[in-house]
């Protein structure tokens, strides 16, 4: 089971906020406006779940 801690969740929510927001307003996502609105932390929290959910998918989830 994938576990996130408080920092990952939080990452991971502003994140489906930003896309959802940009679907609702029917732009594509650009990387430099997501990167001016994350921060580094967030950035290092977002590329962890990533990697789990790599790892996971090759353990066959």
């Amino acid at each position: 089971m994938l576990e996130l801690s408080d920092m990952e969740l939080a990452a991971l929510r502003r994140l489906l906020a930003f896309v959802s927001a940009k679907h609702s307003e029917g732009r594509p996502i650009d990387q430099a406006e997501l990167a001016a609105g994350f921060s580094e932390g967030d950035m290092q929290c977002l590329q962890g779940i990533w990697e789990a959910f790599e790892s996971y998918s090759k353990q066959g989830l």
